[in-house]
């Protein structure tokens, strides 16, 4: 009568890690001749369907998807339109069935049939990276058309395709004998058609047989978005007391800016590009007594936009002249020190500049390249590891609104030239005048070169880290990556990365070699 046992939940046993397994099906898997409305597949436990109107995949596709009814074990596939004659069709479940208990998915669920008497088995394999980076491109569809016509991926939907797994791979299966046109395509609105402009694509040149063999593996598919955006003016700005900013969609190799309605016998602006490219800055010089400027904006000879910009006419005499600079902080010797000015500088004056190392003041020098004159270098043979102080007294710096500013202090201090570390490249591969960029763990370009085949290329006091090396195949000499166009059969231009991570460390100094195939 006593209770002597600890009264416990019950454990359930151990926990279930089996993924369903599809015990049978009716029509049978990898059937012929078939001419059923409604599939039937019978698992060994209860399943639950997980996003399957994403993770299906039919190939050939179906204009109309089917229904989907679970009960019990049992799911149940309605079949909603009228199959080809003489196809096999695939429908690969993706990652959409798993058990009910712990989620565990049944894997590379496929069921296959043909509606004529015999299966198609031949296969197509290969990846999909992006064209720019070389990064491998998932959930990409890859297609195969039996029409070679060029247009056809933009007007019809394809005779077979695979999406891509999350290391750019694919396999498309049960493909019948002939000649295909290979696309790939991230499709923005789940239609199978190439019809948005922003939407990434690849593509193959040539036919592809999947009935010949052979010996070399498939060049991966580069995906790119085409540059077919009409370039127009985002946004037009005039801020006090003379800059007109005006903002495009897309990077300007050559803009400018005309005014229509005024004829001016000298300069009246300085004009600057940011280097973005798409940012154009216009410091006005020569605008008094102007209300309004009627402006025709052009890209080289193309004419993109007439503005009408009302001009400022704020006092604007109180606001102060303020500058930036790259030097506060720990600082590398061989570098220059830059003043970055909100406005183009009319004048300075060097004996209200003083740099100072401890007590003693030393001789300064202002250099400027900048065109837009905003960016100044304070030039000086620094030291490692000795602390400055640079003072910028007002009226040290003029702009051309005859406003100066307050006194600047900038603070830095040089580090230790073996702090640094550095190395040599040296290239060897076909053609010339092709883009190096050294890149730092972030993707940034640290460094670019124009180079040659059996160019070396040196390195100098580089941050201690991990770099990486990449080659752009500049076919047109311009100076940039270029994306390709599919209907003028142009790829993009490509790109090689070296195949190791280069590591810098703290005062070495070593060599590297790169041959590309």
């Amino acid at each position: 009568m006593a209770s002597c046992a600890q009264i416990v939940p019950p454990t359930g046993g151990e926990k279930d890690t089996t993924p369903p397994t599809l015990l049978s099906s009716v029509p049978e898997n990898y059937s012929t001749q078939f001419n059923s409305k409604t599939i039937v597949l019978e698992f060994d436990e209860y399943v639950s369907l997980k996003d399957i109107s994403n993770q299906l995949i039919i190939s050939p596709p179906m204009q109309e998807k089917p229904v989907f009814k679970l009960k019990g074990k049992m799911l149940y596939i309605e079949l909603k339109e009228a199959l080809q004659p003489n196809t096999t069709y695939n429908l690969n479940f993706g990652n959409s069935v798993a058990d009910i208990t712990e989620g565990n998915l049944a894997g590379e669920l496929q069921y296959v049939f043909s509606t004529g008497t015999f299966l198609d088995s031949l296969t197509w394999s290969g990846k999909v990276k992006n064209a720019f980076n070389n990064a491998p491109e998932g959930d990409v569809l890859v297609m195969l058309y039996e029409t070679l016509e060029d247009s056809i991926p933009l007007k019809e939907r394809p005779n077979y395709f695979a999406k891509t797994r999350k290391d750019g791979t694919f396999s498309i299966h049960h493909i019948k004998a002939g000649k295909y046109k290979l696309f790939a395509l991230k499709d923005g609105n789940f239609n199978y058609l190439f019809d948005l402009a922003n939407e990434a694509i690849a593509f193959s040149l040539e036919a592809i047989d999947p009935g010949v063999k052979d010996t070399v593996q498939p060049k991966p598919l580069g995906l790119f978005v085409e540059d077919n955006e009409v370039q127009y003016v985002k946004k037009v700005a005039f801020n006090a007391p003379g800059s007109l900013t005006v903002v495009f969609n897309k990077p300007t190799e050559n803009p400018n800016i005309t005014a229509l309605n005024h004829t001016f016998k000298k300069d009246w602006f300085i004009k600057e590009l940011l280097p973005n490219k798409d940012t154009l800055l216009y410091w006005l010089t020569g605008v008094g007594g102007i209300d309004t400027l009627l402006l025709e904006v052009k890209d080289g000879a193309t004419v993109i936009d007439t503005l009408q910009v009302n001009i400022v006419t704020d006092n604007d005499k109180q606001k102060k002249l303020s500058g930036s600079n790259n030097g506060s902080g720990v600082f590398n010797p061989n570098d220059s020190l830059w003043l970055v000015f909100s406005s183009p500088i009319k004048n300075f004056d060097t004996s209200h500049i003083q740099l100072f190392k401890d007590t003693i003041q030393l001789p300064v020098q202002i250099v400027s390249t900048d065109k837009a004159l905003r960016r100044y270098a304070i030039a000086f043979p620094w030291e490692e590891k000795t602390t400055y102080k640079l003072q910028a007294l007002p009226n040290a710096f003029t702009d051309i609104y005859n406003r100066t500013h307050d006194t600047l202090n900038i603070n830095l201090t040089t580090r230790k030239l073996r702090y640094y570390g550095s190395f040599k490249m040296t290239l060897h591969f076909e053609g010339s005048n092709n883009i190096l960029q050294l890149l730092n763990d972030k993707g940034q370009v640290v460094q670019e070169n124009m180079v040659s085949s059996g160019n070396t290329i040196h390195y100098h006091l580089l941050d201690p880290g991990t770099y990486a090396m990449k080659l752009i195949f500049d076919d047109n000499n311009n100076g940039k990556w270029d994306t390709g166009n599919y209907l003028e059969g142009i790829q993009p231009e490509k790109t090689t990365f070296f195949q190791d991570k280069i590591t810098v460390r703290s005062s070495w100094e070593f060599e590297l070699d790169w041959t590309i195939k």
